[in-house]
């Protein structure tokens, strides 16, 4: 998938493969959902390419957040929006699910109007592509709030 020039038009795993009960049942317990850090086409879209995943993510009550990458992707999803790769991720799921994203300070966030953007410093101080912890943790606590 980096090697291509364009995105995908679309995405499915043949055969398919079930989830673990483990994974389905930790959604359906769970407080918070976090869907990211991770490359957008092979880390993130084939968890949600599980059927059991995406409709234990569909049922969950549990806020979920979108944590974007700090670093450019080499694939056909350094040339989306935050606002376009949530689009598709929700696709894929089948409702719309992703109540607030978390970015860096200079993440285009046009599009994303009708949902909680926390923007704010997150890199690391010795590798600008990585997030920091104690800033991740900071800017998690806002949205948890936020969502109240």
């Amino acid at each position: 998938i980096d090697q291509l020039d364009q995105v995908p038009q679309e995405l499915m795993l043949t055969p398919p493969v079930p989830a673990t009960r483990e994974a389905v049942e930790a959604i359906a317990e769970a407080d918070l959902i976090l869907i990211g850090p991770g490359s957008f086409y092979t880390s993130l879209l084939p968890i949600v390419l599980l059927d059991e995943m995406a409709q234990a993510l569909r049922r969950t009550p549990a806020p979920m957040v979108f944590i974007d990458n700090l670093g450019k992707e080499h694939s056909p999803a350094a040339n989306l929006t935050l606002a376009e790769r949530i689009n598709i991720l929700e696709h894929y799921v089948g409702k719309r699910v992703i109540d607030a994203a978390i970015v860096g300070p200079k993440a285009d966030v046009q599009g994303m109007e009708e949902r909680l953007v926390i923007q704010t410093a997150l890199d690391a101080s010795d590798v600008t592509y990585r997030h920091d912890r104690a800033l991740l943790r900071q800017a998690l606590e806002q949205a948890i709030q936020a969502l109240g």
